[in-house]
């Protein structure tokens, strides 16, 4: 068997939820995910550009009962695999407040160890800290050196190396250099993007449409995981900017074939079947979130905003519900607003998609009472709420 460890994203629950799609039910060991296979992972590399809310992939290597135990393991491995002089890194988790003192003396102890078997070493951390996936990118340390993790797990130790790490400069490059962005009506995180498709398609090819298009992240993301798509929005500027991107898309990264269905516009809530080109089995989408707020909204611009926000998406899954096979599935990011000590969601949109006919699908340790995720940060005042749902 084979065992690997999946450092989650900042939105650890998303991270968890995407896996089980992508990689299937593992176990969830604080920062990590867990799971075992008979098979190798075959591209580590591949899938962790798939993955939107994993920051790197390590495989176990060692299982010891003593910290002593996993030093020498990994002294043992790092003379074994390194040729020449050893580059390398040694990250601690799930230990006391003085582990740094213990990954001090740790890296210490394998850098002597290794120059006394004949080999010159150097380690990255900067003192008494683990590495940033930064920093293991910057120094290629997945390709011209070693990026170890320990965890401690109960009463046993784990030792992996690292097989991949996130491209964060690649997500940046698609967010920023993109020829078309709009700010202004709020953009959808690219690893976003790629987490509810991950969700939606569960790995599988599929025609991805997004009703809702935008400046089209769904579609590039999607497009660049080998779907085909499909688009639409009601605005002009939108359509012209998806198809925009998407043409750069295909432009700037040689292994994206020509997906693209169609890009036209519509509103969502007048779909029907003769609109549509080809029959999606995947809908996601960000549906619009309002307008742009400086400061929390009262009660009763919060109920304005929201009876519109409903007013759009419900009149949307009214439309798809005529269209749609009965396998599809539809992964939605809608808006929450985040009061001082407080949470506030679009009153029964849940109750009332199921009376239309879709069946909500409650994730697993959900962020919500209804099951649903939220991805957000700290200084927003409007977040994301992660629905998901199938034809009933």
């Amino acid at each position: 068997m084979h065992r690997y460890l999946f450092l989650l994203g900042r939105q650890s629950k998303l991270s968890v939820a995407e896996l089980e799609a992508v990689v299937g039910k593992g176990t969830v060991m604080g920062e990590f995910y867990v799971i075992e296979r008979k098979e190798k992972i075959a591209d580590p590399i591949e899938l962790q550009n798939m993955l939107g809310g994993t920051i790197k992939i390590a495989k176990v290597i060692a299982e010891e009962t003593s910290l002593p135990a996993i030093q020498d393991r990994c002294v043992d491995y790092l003379n074994e695999h390194e040729e020449g002089k050893v580059i390398f890194a040694i990250n601690m988790y799930h230990f006391a407040q003085s582990f740094k003192k213990e990954l001090k003396n740790i890296l210490k102890t394998v850098k002597r160890r290794l120059k006394k078997q004949g080999k010159g070493a150097r380690f990255v951390n900067k003192p008494g800290q683990n590495v940033r996936s930064v920093t293991i990118h910057e120094e290629h340390l997945c390709q011209k050196g070693t990026d170890m993790t320990i965890v401690k797990d109960n009463q046993s130790y784990l030792l992996a190396y690292t097989l991949s790490v996130q491209q964060f400069k690649q997500y940046s490059f698609r967010d920023y250099k993109r020829p078309a962005r709009d700010a202004k009506s709020g953009m959808l995180p690219p690893k976003l993007a790629q987490i509810m498709i991950n969700i939606a398609c569960k790995k599988a090819l599929s025609v991805v449409y997004d009703p809702f298009c935008g400046s089209g992240t769904v579609l590039m993301e999607a497009l660049l995981q080998g779907h085909q798509v499909l688009g639409s929005d009601v605005s002009t500027k939108a359509v012209e900017d998806t198809k925009q991107n998407l043409a750069w898309v295909k432009d700037k990264f040689m292994h994206v074939s020509n997906g693209v269905i169609k890009i036209f516009e519509h509103d969502a809530t007048t779909l029907e079947k003769n609109d549509i080109t080809i029959i999606p089995r995947t809908v996601v989408s960000e549906i619009y979130l309002g307008p742009p707020l400086s400061q929390s909204p009262s009660g009763a611009e919060r109920k304005k905003n929201f009876d519109t926000i409903k007013e759009i998406f419900l009149g949307a899954l009214q439309a798809l519900h005529g269209i749609l096979n009965n396998d599809a599935e539809l992964v939605f990011a809608v808006p929450f607003y985040r009061g001082k000590n407080k949470k506030y969601f679009l009153d029964s949109l849940i109750e009332d998609t199921e009376k239309i006919g879709f069946k909500h699908v409650a994730f697993d340790n959900p962020d919500t009472k209804r099951g649903t995720l939220l991805y957000y940060r700290s200084d927003q005042l409007v977040g994301r709420e992660i629905l998901h749902f199938k034809m009933s």
